[in-house]
Parts: C-alpha cells; structure tokens; sequence
C-alpha cells in the first residue's frame, strides 16, 4: 500500500517529512516516521521498520509511504507534516481501511 504526500512549496519540500496516523478505533494519534532528504529514517515506538518505509521522489516534490503487509491495526487517517518554523504542518490526509 502507497500513500503519496506532494509539497506544494519547493522549499518546504527540502526538510524531511513527518508521517502520523489517527486511530479512530483508539482515539491516538500515533507518530510513524520521519524521512529526510538523505533517505534516513526515524521510526516511532512499535512501528515495525519491515512494514514501513518512506522515500523521497527523485523528479517532482513529492514523497512516498510504503505499507507492507497489511493489518487491522493499520487502519486509520495518516497524515504527512512538515516542520516550518518551528510548527508542524499538516497535509489533508488519506483514510485507510483494512479488512479483517
């Protein structure tokens, strides 16, 4: 599973990108990962490295999150982030369902 997060400015597009998902099912907002332009990635407390991963897309100013097999507790809103001075900007996000 893909999720893609395009940056409408060039320059917030340099910084690294944030991931986080909301759980409806627990009400928590969970950070995932950070990504940054080095392809070095800090990952969240119980998210397994093996499933998640995020890359940056060569051509355009866009950047990737990658879900590999899928579970029922993956399901919930992620969002993308950015941080500009010193506050988190967040994208619209993108829901996920996962079939039990």
């Amino acid at each position: 599973m893909e999720m893609v997060c395009a940056m409408k400015s060039q320059q917030l597009y340099h910084l690294g990108i944030y991931w986080y998902r909301w759980s409806k099912e627990s009400q928590n907002f969970q950070y995932i990962l950070f990504s940054n332009v080095l392809k070095k990635h800090t990952l969240g407390d119980d998210i397994d490295k093996g499933r998640f991963n995020a890359n940056k897309e060569t051509f355009g100013h866009s950047y990737t999150l990658k879900i590999s097999k899928l579970q029922p507790l993956d399901a919930g809103t992620y969002y993308c982030a950015v941080s500009h001075s010193s506050e988190l900007l967040f994208g619209n996000g993108t829901e996920l369902s996962v079939g039990k």
